[in-house]
């Protein structure tokens, strides 16, 4: 629905104005929005089985079907590090990214929930079903993706981390949730 009022209210679809405003200033070329597959595109690996994961043919950006690759992604990730800016100039403001990338969860709801930004994860207040790992410090934000996509932003340590599966679901018995959070965890080992 948002992506219709988005339509409906600019003229452009999403993955335009994305196009235009975010993936031409950056510079990124490993990014978009595919209804096709190409040479370019990995595969995505699927159960057969499972019919609930598909791809569309829509280049809308309504779509689960955004490509990047772990490169690019890593570079989104800078690019929030350094709130907003790419190569000096200053291509979102970075109030807009603080927003994106602090807490914006209404108190109101479930403390124990996951704590949002606006679609990242972010680690603030002591939450149990939390995303990010028990190690990552405060401040810190993570977006996941479909296939298993994880990137991580610690700012307090100035680390972008970003891991890919490419895979849609998980095998029975996978404890996603762990998982998640270990890499986070893992990233904090390392420093």
């Amino acid at each position: 629905m948002l992506t219709q009022i988005v339509k409906r209210t600019t003229g452009k679809t999403v993955s335009a104005i994305l196009t235009e405003q975010v993936f031409i200033p950056l510079k990124l070329k490993e990014t978009g929005w595919y209804g096709t597959s190409h040479e370019n595109l990995v595969e995505v690996v699927r159960n057969p089985q499972d019919r609930s994961w598909y791809t569309s043919e829509s280049t809308d950006g309504d779509k689960m079907n955004m490509y990047v690759s772990a490169r690019e992604l890593a570079k989104w990730g800078l690019f929030h590090l350094n709130q907003g800016k790419s190569e000096g100039e200053q291509v979102v403001s970075s109030e807009v990214l603080a927003l994106a990338t602090t807490l914006q969860s209404p108190h109101l709801i479930d403390s124990d929930l996951p704590q949002n930004g606006f679609l990242w994860f972010v680690k603030d207040l002591p939450a149990n079903k939390t995303e990010i790992g028990e190690l990552v410090p405060q401040g810190s934000y993570q977006i996941l993706g479909y296939t298993g996509v994880t990137l991580l932003v610690i700012p307090q340590h100035s680390i972008v981390a970003v891991r890919a599966f490419n895979s849609f679901g998980s095998p029975e018995g996978f404890d996603y949730l762990s998982d998640v959070r270990a890499f986070g965890d893992s990233i904090m080992q390392c420093i």
